[in-house]
C-alpha cells in the first residue's frame, strides 16, 4: 500500500476548501474547461487506439478533469483521484488514488497483467518528478514538456512542444 504523502495532503486541503465553499460539480467542470489543452491530444489518442494501443491514465489528477477534457473517454483504464458529489451535485468528499507518485509503477504492473502486455512493450508519458519512478519499469518513457529535470534527463524521449501528435512517431 502506498503511504499518504504530501501530495495527498495537499489535494485533501484543496478539496476541503472547495467543500467548505459549497462547490458543485458544475462549478468544478466550469473551472476545468479553463485548463490549457494540448494540441493534437484527441486525434493522437484516437490514432493510438486505432493502431491497437491500450490507453490508461495513471495520475494524481481528478476524475472530473479527465471526464471534462475527454468526454469521449478513449481510455481503457483510469487510475486517478475521484471527487464525490452528494445532493444537488455538491462536492462532499474525495477518494485518493493509491497509484500516484511511487505507486505509478504498481499501477503499470497491474495493467500489464490485466491486458497481457509485457512491460517492455509499454510506454509512459509524463512531465513531473512524480513520473520518475516509471523509469526502468515502462519499456519507453517520454518526458512531455517536462517540468522535471530528472525525468527529462532519464527518459527515452523528450518532447518539448505542446503537441501530443509528436508521440505518434515515438510510440504505438
Amino acid at each position: 500500500m502506498v503511504q499518504r504523502g504530501a501530495h495527498q495532503q495537499w489535494v485533501e486541503l484543496d478539496v476541503q476548501g472547495w467543500i467548505d465553499a459549497g462547490a458543485t460539480k458544475g462549478d468544478i467542470v466550469e473551472a476545468v474547461r479553463e485548463f490549457e489543452h494540448f494540441d493534437g491530444a484527441h486525434d493522437t489518442l484516437w490514432e493510438l487506439k486505432r493502431r491497437g494501443a491500450r490507453l490508461a491514465i495513471i495520475s494524481g489528477t481528478l476524475d472530473v478533469v479527465i471526464d471534462t477534457l475527454f468526454p469521449e473517454h478513449p481510455f481503457d483504464d483510469v487510475y486517478s483521484n475521484r471527487l464525490i458529489f452528494g445532493a444537488r451535485d455538491r462536492l462532499v468528499g474525495w477518494q485518493a488514488t493509491p497509484f500516484d507518485l511511487n505507486g505509478k509503477p504498481l499501477a503499470l504492473r497491474e495493467l500489464s497483467k490485466k491486458h497481457a502486455v509485457s512491460l517492455s512493450r509499454s510506454a509512459f508519458v509524463g512531465d513531473g518528478d512524480n513520473d520518475v519512478p516509471m523509469i526502468g519499469v515502462a519499456g519507453c518513457v517520454v518526458a512531455f514538456n517536462p517540468r522535471s529535470v530528472e525525468l527529462a534527463r532519464r527518459a527515452n524521449h523528450v518532447v518539448r512542444e505542446p503537441n501530443l501528435s509528436h508521440l505518434l512517431n515515438l510510440i504505438g
